[in-house]
């Protein structure tokens, strides 16, 4: 069953090679290579959902290196900063090193607490004599 299965997928990879040979090819041989493996690829679905599945991973990762291009110019200055801190060029004042909690520190301590307080009812509902009776 492995066999066939590994059979299968190279099969799948040799035609998935197919296509993008037929991508770096240029003028009319393209046009007859690219009738061709229509042809073939409707003629196979796994074909054709291998290329389909290879084209949205690829428009994901090309849309993911736009953000992240985005994002550096927004932490461009951040890394300015510690670039000048590491090497000796700016020195931070003392309220700069100071840390200061995250909202979200304050939202979970709060959140733990809730927990806590649950927990603790549930245990007294536990050991309450009257639900034994």
């Amino acid at each position: 069953m492995a066999d066939i299965d590994n059979k299968e997928q190279s099969e799948l990879d040799q035609d998935l090679d197919d296509v993008e040979e037929v991508e770096e090819e240029t003028g009319e041989e393209t046009k007859i290579k690219g009738r061709q493996l229509t042809v073939q690829m409707m003629q196979s679905p796994q074909i054709l959902a291998a290329l389909q599945d290879f084209m949205v991973e690829a428009k994901f990762y090309e849309e993911v290196h736009d953000l992240e291009r985005k994002c550096a110019v927004l932490y461009q200055p951040l890394f300015d900063k510690r670039f000048e801190i590491i090497n000796a060029i700016y020195e931070p004042t003392e309220e700069e090193c100071k840390w200061k909690p995250d909202e979200e520190d304050e939202i979970l301590e709060e959140l733990k607490e809730t927990a806590k307080i649950e927990d603790e009812k549930k245990d007294e509902e536990k050991e309450d004599p009257k639900d034994s009776l």
